[in-house]
């Protein structure tokens, strides 16, 4: 599949992993990450302790570990996919059966590509983060994010995807004054022999991010 590449640029922020979550540099001081910002949700956290506790903290390290390292390849097989058309070689089956179902839901939909792995922030919400990809997907412009995950997902489960990509079309706007009003999730799962693909509407999601973002601030 050849792409067209149509590439909006983007100043690289540097990150910094700290105690409290991911900071990013930006020229007006640092701002935390969205995914940081989301996962300091009080419910959030008494969910993860929850599980934590439930199956045992060894065990619940593992999962994350493995989960952690099968997210980088997969987004790093896309990356490279998306800018330079080549395929990765000599993966593990399971990776490389993950990446062909994402890359099959990609080939089909995915028309103009502005943006990958896209260092973004917003001086107005005081947040930053990396966007998977931004192009135009069945002919309107979208943030596009890339999940793993071993068990298939059901769209109540994963409003926090789509509030962090409302959060990267906010920036992006901000950013370049250019519209992007689309949300496209896809889920590569070992459970399905297609990815998962959960579309959605930004302005839906706008009201909450701006409280989370506010609310963590304060």
């Amino acid at each position: 599949m050849k792409f067209t590449h149509e590439l909006i640029p983007f100043e690289e922020l540097t990150a910094t992993s700290t105690s409290s979550g991911r900071l990013y540099e930006t020229p007006r001081g640092s701002y935390p990450s969205i995914t940081t910002i989301l996962g300091k949700q009080p419910d959030k956290q008494k969910g993860l302790q929850k599980w934590r506790d439930r199956i045992g903290h060894e065990k619940a390290d593992r999962i994350a570990n493995t989960a952690a390292r099968r997210g980088t390849n997969i987004h790093e097989h896309l990356e490279s996919y998306l800018m330079t058309e080549k395929l990765p070689l000599n993966e593990m089956p399971t990776t490389m059966a993950m990446f062909s179902q994402m890359k099959q839901v990609i080939d089909k939909n995915l028309e103009i590509i502005n943006a990958s792995e896209a260092p973004m922030y917003s001086d107005t919400l005081r947040v930053a983060g990396r966007c998977d990809l931004i192009g135009i997907w069945k002919g309107e412009r979208a943030i596009i994010d890339f999940k793993t995950s071993s068990r298939e997902k059901q769209r109540k489960y994963i409003t926090d995807y789509f509030l962090q990509c409302t959060a990267y079309s906010m920036m992006f706007e901000e950013r370049t004054q250019l519209p992007c009003k689309n949300i496209v999730v896809i889920i590569g799962c070992d459970e399905t022999p297609m990815a998962q693909v959960f579309e959605a509407k930004r302005d839906d999601y706008v009201d909450d991010v701006k409280r989370i973002i506010n609310d963590y601030h304060a």
